[in-house]
């Protein structure tokens, strides 16, 4: 004979503590993402960007106070396609991220941000390369999962 539980009737005690456990274990989940994510946004660093006739610079400034130093990356360029925008992508993101990146990320990162900078220069903070770099995390995250 097998048992039904009745139509409104509350599931067995261990039931509620095993779902109740995973409802808290995905609420730290959460809330551990979130706080990573935050911290990851938080940062105070700006690229700012600069070319004259012979030469295209990247300074990075970051926000405790100290005097800008010089991304080092040759050739880099920004505005376009080609060669010194992957190579500027390549180092931003190295920068950004503390770690060497796929080359495809570095591609569409020159394709998505660094063409559509102006030619004369830019100002670009590592919270608006790091949210970039989410969103393409995002997007690969499986339907399932959202």
């Amino acid at each position: 004979m097998t048992s039904r539980i009745r139509r409104g009737a509350q599931p067995p005690a261990a039931t509620r503590r095993t779902s109740e456990r995973r409802a808290c274990a995905t609420q730290e989940l959460e809330l551990a993402v979130l706080a990573e994510v935050d911290g990851l946004l938080s940062e105070a660093r700006v690229y700012l960007a600069g070319r004259d006739a012979d030469d295209a610079w990247i300074d990075v400034v970051a926000g405790h106070g100290g005097g800008p130093v010089r991304l080092a990356v040759d050739a880099p360029d920004w505005g376009r396609r080609g060669d010194g925008a992957l190579r500027l992508a390549v180092a931003l993101l190295h920068d950004v991220l503390g770690r060497p990146v796929e080359l495809g990320l570095a591609l569409a990162f020159a394709d998505d941000v660094l063409r559509a900078l102006p030619a004369a220069g830019f100002a670009l903070s590592a919270v608006e390369v790091r949210g970039w770099v989410i969103f393409q995390a995002a997007l690969e995250v499986p339907e399932r999962w959202r």
